[in-house]
């Protein structure tokens, strides 16, 4: 305590000396240069600040402004930490707003050299608010790139915003560090196993116990699954995938999207009567079709039918049928004359029924699960994942059995309370 009473008084003495060399001002900047002296005596002497969540608090428009003294200081002890790092640069693209709608592609690295004394400024405000919360055990990404700081520079102009961001590409980097562990740790057994067979081998130990069942390369599962996937897309019941809503979507969903179309075909692929895809209003190049082609590359050359047209135009009106949880119909089984529809989209922020407004606006018929007859919700949203609503789509098909098409439900979300 008496070490926090002597920072936070020698904070104050900082404040009135750099008060005293600039113009009267008002009481509000006086507390924002004493929460400024704050955090530059606490980066000196290593001491959690007294008043950290009050920092935190400090938005990037009361950061601009401030005034130069104590301005002055915060750059300076920023400047002495960015000397003793180096900075990872990236030539990736980066979409930048221009002021106006329009928005056009242009290398990070270079953006960030040539931007303007005002962006210069609020790009070094940003950066030292960026390492107060490292400092302060905020979870931020440890590593910053120019793409990412180009993108906190323009496209996040708000506290909350930066946080959401500096929070998705921490899971990002500790998922990424997590994976690269996992792989160094499978080789290092792999690496001990295969030493093992080869000492067992050259000592003439090596026992090769009998079995009757054969081995099968992945390779040879592929081929019979893919099989399975072209005789799906000329026999099987056909599944329609609604892109059209990526405009109300953030990047973080259309990641997730992406991640839960790869999922939904592992488990399409495997099942001994698989579904056959069809990607409708698809955009190859747009934000989705960009992270898709990074998650599931192979969605171009498997049997999966891939349009940007919509799908009114490509099957008969009166066989759609809309899969969403705002319809009235409960759909009681799997019909396989029907062809299903289901909306690519993830909307964790704002549950809005965009799905159900389509369906209505284009009058196709719509159905939903019936998950309030036959399942209690423990906790968390009550709705589905992609990934869930193909594998219950496929238990379907296969036996309209809702208890087995309901397990694919998570436990921990719901539990059956149906018959028996």
């Amino acid at each position: 305590m008496f070490k926090c009473a002597y920072i936070v008084s020698k904070s104050a003495a900082r404040c009135r000396q750099a008060a005293s060399t600039s113009v009267t001002l008002c009481g509000n900047a006086i507390r924002q240069r004493l929460h400024q002296c704050q955090y530059t005596v606490t980066h000196h002497y290593k001491v959690t600040p007294v008043n950290t969540v009050r920092i935190c608090s400090v938005s990037l428009s009361n950061m601009c402004r401030m005034q130069s003294p104590v301005r002055t200081m915060c750059h300076v002890a920023h400047k002495t930490k960015n000397d003793n790092s180096t900075e990872a640069t990236t030539d990736t693209k980066v979409t930048v707003n221009d002021g106006g709608d329009t928005k056009r592609e242009s290398d990070a690295s270079t953006v960030l050299q040539s931007l303007s004394a005002e962006d210069a400024k609020r790009l070094k405000i940003l950066q030292l608010e960026h390492d107060m919360w490292e400092s302060t055990g905020v979870r931020v990404p440890d590593h910053m790139t120019d793409e990412m700081w180009a993108k906190v520079l323009f496209e996040c102009p708000s506290l909350n915003s930066r946080l959401k961001i500096y929070k998705y590409w921490f899971k990002k980097e500790k998922a990424i560090e997590s994976a690269q562990r996992k792989k160094e740790e499978r080789q290092k057994v792999h690496a001990k196993r295969v030493d093992e067979l080869h000492r067992r081998q050259a000592e003439g130990t090596l026992d090769l116990k009998n079995t009757y069942m054969l081995f099968t390369r992945e390779a040879t599962m592929n081929k019979h699954y893919y099989s399975n996937l072209a005789y799906a897309m000329m026999h099987e019941p056909t599944l329609v995938f609604d892109f059209g809503f990526e405009e109300h979507m953030t990047e973080q969903e259309l990641q997730e999207l992406a991640e839960q179309m790869t999922v939904s075909h592992g488990a399409n692929k495997v099942s001994r009567e698989p579904l056959h895809f069809h990607f409708c209003n698809f955009k190859p190049d747009g934000p989705f079709g960009q992270r898709l082609g990074k998650s599931f590359p192979a969605y171009k050359t498997l049997p999966i039918s891939v349009s940007s047209e919509d799908y009114l135009d490509l099957y008969p009106h009166d066989k759609l049928v809309y899969l969403t949880p705002n319809a009235k119909t409960v759909l009681k089984e799997f019909d396989h004359n029907d062809i299903y529809i289901v909306g690519g989209i993830v909307d964790k922020a704002n549950e809005v029924p965009l799905t159900f407004a389509k369906a209505k606006n284009y009058n196709i018929r719509m159905a939903k699960f019936p998950l309030d007859n036959y399942m209690k919700w423990v906790q968390g949203s009550r709705s589905l994942t992609i990934n869930q609503v193909v594998s219950i789509l496929l238990q379907l098909k296969k036996d309209n059995d809702w208890r087995k098409a309901f397990s694919h439900i998570p436990k921990r979300k719901a539990i059956w309370v149906g018959p028996e």
